[in-house]
């Protein structure tokens, strides 16, 4: 019987690990929270943050996993992807990859180098920055948290009184 790792006991997971047991899986999962809701579907809780790269590989070993997912976590996607490949365990994604893509500014900078058209931006760690970035492109704009959880943290700014708050 193959043994998976779900690394996040969620809500977001425990479809997947319904699932997982549903087809005859056995489960470890992994979460901070020895409270969260599909905990108690697993047949073995490491408890750990779905954050710590070691604490996934040492449960994956600890346990002789035969391989590792997430899923409904932004967060935990990276570092799930990192430990497969310290692992040598497959995974649909590859660390660098996901990580241009969670990143905005490694987003843009991997567009820009491949000569692909997109919106003008700029990665701000201030206000005056953003008013630097607005004295040359205008308005409207919008501002994205360069790491973010979907679509959280994202303002469209209109007007100049809109851009301190954004």
């Amino acid at each position: 019987r193959a043994t998976l790792l779900v690394v996040g006991c969620g809500f977001p997971q425990r479809g997947l690990i319904r699932f997982a047991i549903a087809n005859d899986l056995s489960v470890v999962g992994l979460d901070r929270d020895p409270t969260a809701i599909a905990v108690p579907l697993c047949q073995v809780f490491v408890e750990a943050s779905t954050t710590d790269v070691d604490a996934i590989c040492s449960a994956a070993t600890e346990h002789g996993v035969d391989g590792i997912v997430t899923c409904g976590s932004e967060h935990a996607l990276a570092p799930v992807a990192t430990a497969c490949e310290r692992l040598g365990l497959p995974f649909y994604g590859e660390s660098e990859t996901i990580a241009r893509c969670q990143y905005k500014h490694r987003m843009r900078q991997a567009l820009a180098e491949s000569g692909l058209d997109f919106p003008a931006h700029r990665a701000v760690e201030s206000l005056a920055d953003a008013q630097a970035f607005v004295a040359t492109q205008g308005l409207p704009l919008v501002i994205k948290p360069s790491f973010g959880w979907g679509q959280r943290g994202v303002r469209v700014v209109k007007e100049p009184g809109e851009l301190e708050t954004a």
